[in-house]
């Protein structure tokens, strides 16, 4: 009967051990589950905060936008598009028909030019003026809502500066980039 009871008092130390090994082990996976449930989380709220900055980003970016909405459409407007070339051309001849009413003109290039980050149109304006009608029509060129450069001036005049002679006017007519109509 002591063998009997012996062995029974050793099975039960023997599942109570095994019991023992595996709440231990489970213990250790739980610690393990909870560890990687920490990281993720700590990935997670990593992710939130730069989500976080990239929704203020993106709100102070809407702000900017609308505040400087009016100055980047006048902006704009400085630099004609397709749809917009024929106000300027209506605009440069009420300047030229003020001074003179013989001239021609034409676009030397009908496809944009690039030049760096921008784009511009070459044109040549010829007209029969004085220089004092040359330099009212250059006072009003400068004073145009769009952004123009003056290549070239040449002023033929077979009797002399304050006579009329041929005058032939090289631009470059700053257009948008991509020139397209909107």
């Amino acid at each position: 009967m002591k063998k009997r009871t012996d062995t029974t008092i050793y099975r039960k130390i023997i599942i109570l051990g095994l019991v023992l090994i595996f709440l231990i082990f489970l213990n250790i996976f739980m610690i393990l589950m909870a560890n990687n449930q920490s990281q993720a989380i700590s990935v997670l709220i990593g992710e939130k905060k730069l989500l976080e900055n990239d929704r203020l980003i993106a709100e102070a970016a809407v702000e900017l936008s609308e505040q400087y909405e009016n100055e980047i459409d006048v902006f704009n407007e400085v630099f004609p598009t397709e749809e917009t070339i024929p106000d300027f051309i209506q605009l440069l001849e009420s300047y030229i028909r003020e001074e003179t009413t013989q001239y021609s003109f034409k676009f030397t290039s009908l496809t944009p030019i690039p030049e760096q980050d921008k784009l511009y149109l070459l044109l040549t304006l010829t007209m029969s003026a004085d220089i004092g009608q040359v330099l009212s029509f250059l006072e009003k060129l400068e004073t145009m809502p769009y952004m123009t450069h003056v290549l070239s001036v040449i002023f033929n005049s077979p009797t002399g500066m304050t006579a009329a002679g041929d005058v032939r006017i090289a631009l470059k007519l700053y257009v948008q980039n991509p020139f397209t109509a909107k």
